[in-house]
This record gives C-alpha cells, structure tokens and sequence, in this order.
C-alpha cells in the first residue's frame, strides 16, 4: 500500500516541477512496468489497491500527448491484454476499478 502512495506523491511532484524534466522520466519508467503494476493491482489486491492505482495512472496520464511515447495508448494496450484474466480479479471493487480504467482509457485512444 505504502509504495503505490509513494509513487503518487513521486508521480504528482514530478508534474508540478517547474523545469518538468523528471515527469517524462516517471512516466517512462512507469511503462515500463505497466502490465506488472496493473496485474498486482487490480488482480492480487482489493478496492483499496485498485483505486490507488487509477489514481496514479491518472496522474501519468495528465499531458501525456507531449510526450513520443503516448502513455495513454500503453494504459489501454495493458489493459487490453489483461482482459482473458477477468475472471481473476478477486473482488467486485476491484472489477469496477478494471472497467473504469478499461473503458476510459480505450475510449480515449479508439476515438481519437
């Protein structure tokens, strides 16, 4: 729990920078590990780690068309992925989180 909050904060501070050279370098080690930190989140974990982590993807995803690599497209490319492991997904709340994500990500990249 306490490492998602850090990444946040992480996350968030890098935005607010003022000279922002360290949010591109957030976002791209977040993509890195995209499917792994969606996985653990959404499919070992409760509500609790699954909003956690909707709120960190929401932070990367702020500005996310200025960089070469649009972290949007890998959000909803991730989650496509996934999809075969719905069955998985320990918790209702946890579902919830996987369709909002699933749906608002995809939409934005398919319709644009």
């Amino acid at each position: 729990f306490r490492a998602l909050d850090l990444l946040c904060w992480i996350a968030s501070l890098a935005y607010c920078n003022e000279n922002g050279s360290i949010f591109p370098i957030v976002v791209s080690a977040t993509t890195q590990l995209l499917i792994s930190l969606l996985h653990a989140c959404l499919f070992t974990s409760g509500r609790l780690l699954a909003h956690k982590c909707g709120r960190l993807l929401g932070i990367l995803s702020r500005d996310s068309e200025h960089y070469p690599d649009d972290f949007v497209s890998h959000i909803s490319h991730s989650l496509i992925q996934l999809v075969p492991l719905l069955p998985l997904i320990p918790s209702a709340a946890s579902l919830h989180w996987f369709l909002r994500q699933l749906a608002y990500y995809c939409s934005s990249v398919f319709l644009s």
